[in-house]
């Protein structure tokens, strides 16, 4: 009688560890998925994501945001709107001063500065609309698309995967 209750009490506790194995696996690769939905979920819609690195759209768009920019005509383009451009071999993030058709190209500022830009932006460079901005995750996805961000990620999904091996083990 008492060996089967220390059976029973041994299993319990297999049983368990085998549960919290189960749930810790599960979650840590729901967590890796969540990380990457912020990048993947808007590429599938046809929309480029960027990091603000750049206090010059504050407060409206603080540093480290995540912008989601999708491609627009450029003569729906109106003041007020935020676009995205290519300048220089970088993408900046600024809010449209005036759209001057006539010659092709917008004036842009940024919100955190006193003047409006240098140089108009033509046409050609547009990248697009800005349609979404989320504080903060831009710097969580720069951190990701570094070569640690992605051994960080690929070990805890291995992490995640390992313990449901053994969650399945422990129960057999």
């Amino acid at each position: 009688m008492v060996a089967r209750t220390k059976n029973k009490l041994n299993k319990n506790k297999v049983n368990a560890v085998a549960a919290i194995s189960n749930i810790v696996g599960i979650l840590l690769i729901l967590f890796v998925i969540a990380c990457l939905l912020p990048v993947f979920v808007p590429k599938l819609m046809g929309r480029e994501v960027f990091t603000v690195v750049s206090g010059s759209m504050e407060p409206e768009v603080p540093v480290g945001s995540l912008v989601i920019i999708k491609k627009a005509d450029p003569l729906k383009i109106q003041a007020g709107d935020i676009i995205a451009f290519r300048k220089n071999g970088t993408v900046v993030t600024h809010r449209v001063v005036e759209n001057q058709s006539e010659t092709r190209q917008f004036i842009t500022k940024g919100d955190a500065n006193e003047m409006e830009d240098l140089e108009p932006v033509s046409y050609t460079g547009l990248v697009g609309l800005m349609t979404h901005h989320f504080g903060g995750v831009g710097n969580l996805m720069a951190f990701f698309s570094t070569l640690g961000g992605k051994l960080f990620l690929l070990g805890l999904i291995v992490f995640g995967v390992l313990l449901q091996i053994l969650a399945g083990k422990l129960r057999n």
